[in-house]
Parts: structure tokens; sequence; C-alpha cells
């Protein structure tokens, strides 16, 4: 009987904390006030990561403005009136934002905002699910990036002539030193992760959702380019890629009529390459995800385990069943 009322009591108490702990000022809940080194280094370097993010998407708006400027100046008057009379004008905006939809920056900003709920909320499930598949998506940004975009840049030298100085610069934060950052956080909290197998059988759904995302665009504007370079010469823009520059293909290698810059004649080989790029992608974020797991000796949970109050005490549902 004293057995009971002792385990009744201890359920009380865990609820009044969870309760106490909602009803907080939300002053109190943040990790700044707390002794906990891990959870500050978490926190801190979170709030940094996301504020070297927003440096760099505005610096970017800076280089695009001159880089749309000095295409501008290069139009002669007449142009510029046919341009005019035919509807067609700069989207500065759209130029400015288009960042914006590479995985680079949705990754970083994950992560970001990973670290930041994980310190605030470091004893829930859901936060330390969401920060490890944060750390899947910028292991996949900073292989993608050091493993397959760099080496297809230099396998095409005059690429990396048309890469404005600034934007190798700005590339730097978000593919060196956020990716780095993060990984190390995610690193020095192993101890306090814990992951399923379903979390990491589903974690390329982003990835199958961002693939698709690509398709579509590549092919609803895949027509407009068409019109665009209809009855230019052929010597015209040589040795650029024309859906890079148009921005319907996100990345070079995602232009999916030459994809990784096949420009042969093989539907075949098309087709191969194409569907390299999904079930690679699948395959890698599955892969990262065990890597992870393997190498910080990530406890591994089940249904089970939601039976061990132990177990629930440090990973709290976000609802209770």
């Amino acid at each position: 009987m004293n057995m009971k009322n002792n385990l009744f009591n201890k359920d009380k108490t865990q609820e009044t904390e969870d309760l106490n702990q909602i009803l907080l000022p939300w002053y109190k809940k943040f990790p700044f006030i707390s002794k906990d080194k891990k959870r500050l280094a978490a926190f801190w370097t979170g709030i940094s990561m996301l504020l070297l993010w927003c440096i760099t998407f505005v610096a970017s708006w800076v280089s695009d403005s001159f880089t749309i400027n000095e295409a501008i100046l290069k139009l002669d008057a007449q142009t510029k009136s046919s341009m005019v009379e035919a509807g067609v004008f700069p989207s500065i905006s759209g130029a400015f934002l288009q960042v914006r939809f590479t995985f680079t920056y949705i990754s970083n900003i994950l992560i970001s905002l990973s670290l930041i709920i994980y310190a605030v909320f470091p004893k829930y499930l859901w936060t330390k699910r969401f920060l490890y598949l944060a750390t899947i998506y910028i292991s996949i940004t900073f292989l993608g990036f050091w493993g397959v975009i760099i080496p297809f840049i230099f396998a095409k030298p005059e690429l990396w002539y048309e890469i404005p100085l600034s934007w190798k610069f700005l590339s730097v934060p978000v593919h060196l030193i956020n990716p780095i950052a993060g990984i190390a956080i995610f690193i020095l909290l192993k101890k306090n992760m814990v992951v399923s197998n379903k979390t990491l059988l589903f974690s390329p759904l982003m990835i199958i959702a961002y693939y698709l995302f690509t398709v579509m665009i590549f092919f609803i504007g895949a027509k407009d380019v068409d019109s665009f370079v209809n009855g230019i010469s052929a010597d015209t823009g040589k040795g650029f890629d024309i859906y890079s520059k148009m921005q319907v293909s996100i990345y070079p290698f995602l232009n999916f009529r030459n994809p990784f810059g096949y420009s042969g004649e093989s539907l075949t080989i098309k087709v191969l390459l194409n569907l390299i790029i999904p079930l690679g992608g699948i395959a890698l974020c599955i892969g990262v995800g065990y890597f992870w797991k393997a190498v910080c000796k990530i406890q591994t949970y089940n249904k089970k385990d939601f039976l061990n109050k132990d177990f629930i005490t440090k990973n709290r549902l976000l609802f209770k069943h």
C-alpha cells in the first residue's frame, strides 16, 4: 500500500512540475538562467548560428543587387524598351529571396531552431527528435556541398569563374561554419539523445518532399526557358547552364534535362542519372542517421520504453496518452 502511495505521489509531483513548467513566465523557461553548460552551449550556439544565417541571407541581397545592376548596365536603351513593351522586368525581390529555396538555407535554419528549442525544452522527446533530424539534414548539406557541388564545379572550371567572389565568401558560413558548429553541439549532447528506428527510416520524407519541389519548379519553369532561348544563336551564352541562370534548377546537378551536367542524347542515361538523385538522397539520409547513431552510441527506443518511468521522465511526450 505504501509503495502504491509513493508511486501515486511521484506521478502527482511530476504532473505538478510539468504544469509549473508550462505556467512559468516565458523568461524563466529560457536556458540562460540554467547551470547546465551543455544546455547553455546549445542555446547560444543556436542563437549565433541563426544570427549568422540572417547576416548571410541579407548579405546575399547586396551581392545579388550588384550582379543584377551589372547585367542591367550591359543592356542598351533599345533592348530595355523592348523588354518593357514585352512586359519582361527583372524580378529584384524574387532574386533576393530565391536563395531561401535551397536545401542549404532550409537545413541551416532547421539546425539553428532545433538547438534553441532543445535548450528550452531539453526533456521532451519531440525536441530531441527535431534536433536529430536537423543534424541529419545539415550533415547532408555539408557532404553535398563539399562532396558533390564543389567537385561538380571543378569539373566545369567555367562555372567557378561565373560565381561572384561575394558568393564564394557567403558560402562559408552556411556550408562550413554552421554545419560544423551544429554537428559539434549534437555530439556534445549525445548522451541526452534517443532515437527510434521509425524516426530514422522516415527521415528521408523531407528529402523526398524537397526533391518533388525542385521537380515541379523545373518542369513548370522549363517552358519559359524554352521560350527565352527560342531564336537565340546557339553560341549566345555558350558555356553556362541557362536553367541555373534562369533559376529553374536550384542546383546545377538538378537540371533534369541534363542531370549532373550530362549533355548527351541517351534517354537511358538521363533516366538513370535522374533516379540517382532521389534514391541516393534517401539512402544518404538513412545512412547518415544510422552513422550518427553508431558513432555517438545513441540509445534506440521503442514502445516498451514508454512503460519505463525513468525513460518517460527524461523523454517527456508532448501529449500524454
